[in-house]
């Protein structure tokens, strides 16, 4: 049976026979940091509250914490909560707001309103997936069913590449929800964005919310023969310093050779986990398991 590698950032399950994890930089936050190789693309998230569409500009730093957020058109938003990972606006009747957040890698924006037809219409998302200094689109239509249950409809993205998943549905209790998930792969990584809509109906009270979320970067199995050998990870601290390490990955999945620059105030784990921490308090884990054989 061939043997593959996976390449990923931040933990969790490992697909193929042999997996890698690729590093995911953790700061107190838990953020996941990678440089992207040119200027970051500035995320654009267009969704439709009250009958227009409302377009959200996301800006983040080399952490991943929000550096800027514009809601175009901003009449009547008023920001409520400021904090370096969720900016909340909300309008001036109380009855919409706008969420957005950026943690762990992943990028988010919600808007919540009084009913589907609310959040019903045309969206958009756009942005640099792999730091390649180049958009991706999606585009999708958020409406009704027919039955008051949301739909989410005409799917279609600039990748032709991409994987469009099917609109999946459930309803629990008296909650009813619509999602889709788009899949993108770049070389070794891949990354997603999904669309969902809730409607929730309590006490003859309903609230409906459409989220759009830019998943983390997640691994693509490859053979051994093909990734096993020297590795680079290069990356920022919270502080500005550039970040160096150098590993090398076994056929059987093995982490060795590990050094840093900055020097790491320690380097600890075993054959198939290392993390590497620097002085400043950041953490880089490089974690790699074999499967079958």
């Amino acid at each position: 049976m061939a043997r593959t590698l996976r390449f990923r950032k931040g933990a969790g399950a490992l697909g193929a026979l042999v997996a890698l994890a690729a590093p995911m930089l953790v700061t107190g936050a838990a953020h996941a940091l990678t440089l992207p190789a040119v200027d970051p693309v500035l995320t654009s998230i267009t969704l439709p509250l009250f009958g227009a569409p409302l377009t959200v500009d996301v800006t983040t730093d080399a952490t991943g914490s929000l550096t800027n957020v514009a809601v175009n058109p901003a009449d009547g938003l008023t920001a409520i909560a400021l904090k370096p990972n969720r900016v909340v606006f909300e309008n001036a009747a109380g009855t919409g707001t706008v969420t957005v957040t950026s943690r762990n890698g992943r990028q988010s924006v919600t808007v919540r309103a009084g009913t589907l037809a609310d959040v019903s219409g045309a969206g958009r998302w756009s942005g640099d997936l792999f730091g390649t200094g180049s958009a991706t689109t999606v585009d999708f239509t958020v409406g009704d069913k027919g039955d008051g249950s949301p739909d989410i409809t005409g799917v279609a993205t600039s990748d032709a590449t991409a994987e469009i998943g099917a609109t999946r549905y459930s309803t629990e209790d008296d909650e009813q929800e619509a999602k889709v998930l788009i899949t993108f792969v770049s070389g070794a990584e891949s990354r997603t964005v999904g669309i969902r809509v809730e409607v929730s109906n309590e006490d003859g009270v309903q609230q409906a919310s459409l989220l759009v979320t830019l998943g983390r970067t997640r691994g693509v199995a490859q053979p051994a023969a093909d990734v096993a050998g020297p590795h680079t990870w290069d990356g920022q601290l919270c502080n500005g310093t550039p970040a160096h390490i150098d590993y090398v990955v076994g056929l059987d999945g093995t982490i060795s050779g590990v050094s840093a620059t900055p020097a790491p105030d320690s380097v600890r784990g075993g054959d198939h986990s290392t993390q590497v921490r620097f002085a400043t308090g950041e953490r880089v884990h490089l974690r790699a398991e074999l499967e079958g054989g």
